[in-house]
């Protein structure tokens, strides 16, 4: 059977660890119903992983032992950066999700020409994000970054370097493939970027990709480029 898995900080003495985190000491405690002798892994965010077995449980305290340690789960081939705008709240619940799931390294959300609704539950997003790198037995959470427009969104790419990918559906599936393994993915909402904001792209050194012929909804799109390019070999 799959044990429980959570990610949180917490301080190492020997074989034992001790958490203080009181969301978490309640969702063992009270939704869980996990108990003293009941076995768990707990992993330091992007650090180390152990099976432990719970010694002492407690509202405040939550007391465990070491039996061993875990090997970290491969990470994804590429690093990719997604810079999506923000649509709909449980669409970009879901992207969010999946896309953490697919091993996104961080998710920008930006505000573009063709952007309707401008806000986010950042706390809510986070949480998702949290438990779905638990539940992908992935070891670092990804960074969810304040919402930008399009124009400090490309600035900040350039900034740190990235292959900067631009989803459009007119361009050709025989494109350049990326050639740097750190990539800043840009997602557009329902209707795609501008021409206007295609050419700002371009003209700061962005390549356009193609996500296939089928016009995808924006959280469609986003799962698929993601996914796609984590995994691609370049």
């Amino acid at each position: 059977m799959r044990l429980h898995r959570f990610i949180t900080n917490f301080n190492i003495d020997g074989k034992n660890i001790n958490i203080k985190d009181e969301v978490l000491i309640h969702q063992v405690k009270s939704v869980l119903r996990l108990k003293e002798g009941d076995s768990m892994q707990i992993c330091q965010n992007g650090a180390e992983e152990y099976e432990v077995i719970i010694k002492e449980l407690s509202k405040e305290d939550l007391n465990l032992e070491i039996i061993k340690e875990i090997t970290p789960k491969t990470p994804p081939l590429n690093e990719v950066h997604l810079y999506v705008s923000i649509i709909k709240k449980d669409n970009f619940e879901l992207l969010s999700q999946k896309c953490v799931e697919c091993g996104v390294a961080s998710i920008t959300p930006i505000i573009t020409e063709r952007t309707i609704k401008t806000n986010i539950s950042n706390e809510r997003i986070k949480k998702i994000m949290h438990e779905a790198t638990e539940q992908s037995l992935q070891n670092k959470i990804p960074k969810l970054n304040r919402a930008m427009s399009f124009s400090e969104a490309i600035s900040e790419a350039q900034k740190n370097n990235f292959d900067i990918l631009i989803a459009d559906t007119k361009a050709e599936k025989s494109a350049s493939p990326p050639t740097s393994k750190e990539m800043a993915l840009f997602i557009g909402p329902e209707g795609g970027f501008s021409e206007k904001e295609i050419n700002e792209a371009k003209n700061n050194g962005a390549k356009t990709i193609s996500l296939g012929g089928n016009i995808l909804r924006a959280e469609t799109a986003a799962i698929i480029g993601v996914w796609s390019l984590t995994s691609r070999k370049n």
